[in-house]
């Protein structure tokens, strides 16, 4: 097979090349056509032009190996991995911006079954949300309410029953 400058045209409803395939250059694929892996079509990728001008993944599941982050930012500031080989933890690490950080939102965050919070320097928590911040225990009845408004309420309740109020309105 050969070709001019403007390159070489191979046609027909399948081409199959039996080996490994190197490419020099770049390699393109028109807008709304799948790249497609498997020998039943178990998954492809997809830049959607038609509607979503968005690269679409379809199929079986994708699996990134241990200690490998799959990093957001052009400059990879965030970033998510499964650290095996040191603390055996998920990271979600957001900004290392100052003004930056990570937000969880969503109808209901739930963190199961524990939440571990390390501290800053000053040994502080920031609470800074706009929402009061209940703190409760296993129960439905005994919380510490923190009043993020105007009155900086503490409330203690036990048993469903208000047992002390610290604050600007005691």
């Amino acid at each position: 097979i050969s070709g001019s400058s403007k390159g070489a045209v191979l046609s027909g409803s399948s081409v199959v090349v039996d080996g490994v395939s190197t490419f020099k250059g770049d390699v393109s694929i028109v807008d709304d056509k799948k790249l497609i892996f498997g020998t039943n079509s178990d998954a492809s990728f997809e830049y959607d032009e038609d509607s979503t001008d968005t690269l679409l993944y379809a199929g079986a599941s994708i699996r990134i190996p241990d200690d490998t982050k799959l990093e957001f930012g052009s400059a990879g500031e965030s970033h998510v991995e499964y650290n095996e080989n040191g603390d055996n933890m998920l990271i979600i690490s957001g900004s290392g911006n100052p003004n930056g950080g990570l937000v969880l939102s969503g109808s209901n965050v739930v963190i199961h079954p524990r939440l571990d919070i390390d501290l800053k320097a000053d040994r502080s928590i920031d609470l800074t949300a706009a929402n009061d911040i209940d703190l409760k225990g296993t129960g439905t009845n005994s919380n510490i309410s923190l009043d993020s408004g105007i009155n900086g309420n503490v409330t203690l309740l036990a048993d469903g029953q208000q047992r002390a109020q610290f604050g600007n309105a005691v």
